[in-house]
């Protein structure tokens, strides 16, 4: 507990005794181990920093006889690196470098896996992401990523990797460019649901606002359906994202064979379901697409609104208060889309305000 730690930190010079450990070959592993705990609580963290803590630890690495006590040594590395303040450190001692050739140097899962950890830990912002991408991680990544089952944690924490990676818009015509959408698609077929939403998460970031990769992604055979099954699935997490990569691939291509593939999916289900959660993004995002679609085909978009939840829904959002001008904006678009004889009876006033969400 905080209390206790504050105690050792305070009465003992703790953090001094690690040290001394990490250079004995019979305490390291033991010290390891204990130390991944003791540096979860900040001011430990801190002080381990400002003792130079980061250099033993890799020296610890170095060191290391087996690849068990390695990844103990890692796991320590990584506990610092959770912290957003702690990268200036990390780049002082070329940390990305040092990582990928540890993690080139083994097969092992535990090993490759807390490095994986580690750099997604400190892939924050654009600069970082793409300290990554320059220091030649990706195939790395990707190479884990195709591993089997035997090497699951290493598989879910490389796509925590890319899914931090993929977050920032200046890596992403890189990841597109070495084929990153095209590694996701046989992740989609895993049991395992982290899995499943990582590899969602990266194809929502890959295909917005790019048409190339919506057309890949519509273009191959059964993924579309395969989206529409998680999105209807009973993992809400999962199904909100499929849902969401199925609006970035209809609002990013915007060609009739796209739309065409996509209600042949099934994708109006989806779009029912974003458009009747309570969060106004996704509601937005569920309307633009039904939007692009009606341009297309409206008759078989019309599906959309035989749900009385969805019709209710956007009732009640019609007659709030104040709405942003985006979101009164997708409504009316939504309902521009259709002919009035289809809209007629369902009580769904146009909305004054708000231009094109086009």
């Amino acid at each position: 507990c905080a209390s206790t730690r504050d105690a050792l930190l305070d009465d003992r010079d703790v953090l001094a005794i690690f040290a001394r450990a990490l250079g004995s070959e019979a305490r390291a592993p033991a010290a390891l181990v204990t130390l991944s705990t003791v540096l979860e609580y900040k001011r430990a963290r801190t002080e381990w920093l400002r003792r130079g803590g980061l250099q033993h630890l890799f020296a610890a690495v170095a060191a290391a006889e087996d690849d068990e006590d390695k990844a103990a040594a890692l796991a320590a590395i990584n506990a610092i690196a959770v912290d957003p303040e702690t990268g200036a450190e990390f780049d002082s001692l070329g940390a990305l470098d040092a990582l990928r050739g540890i993690a080139e140097s083994t097969r092992d899962n535990d090993v490759r896996m807390n490095v994986m950890l580690t750099v997604g830990n400190l892939a924050r912002s654009a600069a970082a992401s793409t300290a990554v991408l320059n220091a030649s991680y990706l195939g790395l990544v990707l190479e884990s990523i195709a591993l089997g089952d035997d090497y699951l944690t290493l598989q879910h924490a490389s796509l925590g990797l890319l899914r931090n990676l993929a977050i920032t818009p200046e890596t992403r015509d890189t990841l597109r460019a070495a084929g990153v959408a095209a590694a996701m698609l046989p992740v989609l077929a895993s049991p395992h649901q982290p899995m499943l939403f990582s590899a969602a998460s990266v194809l929502r970031m890959l295909t917005r606002g790019d048409a190339p990769t919506a057309e890949f992604l519509a273009g191959t055979p059964g993924l579309a359906a395969r989206l529409v099954e998680l999105a209807n699935g009973d993992q809400l997490n999962i199904s909100m994202e499929t849902a969401r990569v199925l609006v970035e691939i209809a609002v990013a291509a915007r060609t009739p064979e796209v739309a065409a593939t996509l209600l042949t999916a099934g994708v109006v289900l989806p779009l029912r379901t974003l458009v009747k959660t309570e969060h106004e993004a996704t509601r937005v995002e569920g309307l633009k697409a039904l939007a692009v679609l009606a341009a297309h085909d409206v008759d078989r978009a019309a599906e959309f609104w035989a749900d009385d939840a969805v019709v209710a829904a956007l009732r009640g959002w019609a007659d709030a208060a104040a709405l942003e001008s985006s979101v009164v904006s997708a409504y009316n678009d939504a309902l521009a889309a259709f002919p009035a004889a289809t809209l007629a009876g369902l009580g769904l006033p146009v909305l004054a305000g708000g231009g094109s969400s086009a």
